[in-house]
């Protein structure tokens, strides 16, 4: 599929979401039905949005403790959630967010989520065979670093995984500019009545 394609069915999903979240203008008790439909109590509604915020928190707190490498690529089994809940999560709290650094900061974590690549095992993948952060460029020997370059014994692996990180970030930020364009273009009044906020 497209990007385009992505973005329309993205919009298509959360369009659909929000018209099957609605509350009938006629209703006068939450869990009752009109014409079939059951609405979810407000409970419910602040649950999903609670639990969003939590797995947004944690996911939070797991990338200040995770020790970033200079273009590593990491096991997707590292994270505290799989990519698919964290990005949803991500997603639903940006359409609900009205803070604009907030929502920054949420995307910016959320492209993140592309170093994280289901088989790549325990030990991360870098570009250049090591963590360059580690190394202290003044104390280094240019040609034992340059021999442990050529020699990366994980290129052909990190290059697979590469191709996929790059896909997957082209996904992710279609996904995250799709739902900061609905957090733009929704009303308080509407992200209050969804999200039970």
């Amino acid at each position: 599929m497209t990007e385009w394609t992505w973005i329309v069915v993205l919009i298509l999903l959360v369009a659909f979401f929000i018209w099957r979240r609605r509350k009938p203008v006629t209703q006068k008790k939450p869990g009752t039905t009109i014409s079939g439909q059951i609405v979810a109590p407000p409970t419910e509604k602040k649950n999903l949005t609670l639990e969003n915020i939590k797995i947004v928190a944690e996911y939070g707190a797991f990338l200040e403790r995770e020790k970033r490498g200079a273009n590593a690529i990491k096991d997707v089994n590292l994270l505290p959630y799989s990519k698919e809940q964290i990005l949803d999560a991500i997603g639903s709290e940006i359409v609900r967010e009205t803070d604009e650094t907030k929502i920054e900061v949420m995307a910016a974590a959320a492209i993140f989520l592309s170093e994280y690549q289901e088989g790549v095992g325990p030990r991360p993948l870098f570009d250049l065979g090591f963590d360059l952060t580690d190394v202290d460029l003044s104390k280094v020997d240019t040609v034992s670093l340059a021999k442990k370059i050529a020699n990366n014994p994980d290129r052909e692996a990190f290059e697979k995984f590469s191709a996929l990180s790059q896909s997957d970030m082209q996904l992710i930020q279609s996904k995250i500019d799709a739902a900061k364009l609905i957090s733009k273009q929704m009303p308080y009044t509407k992200k209050k009545e969804i999200f039970g906020i």
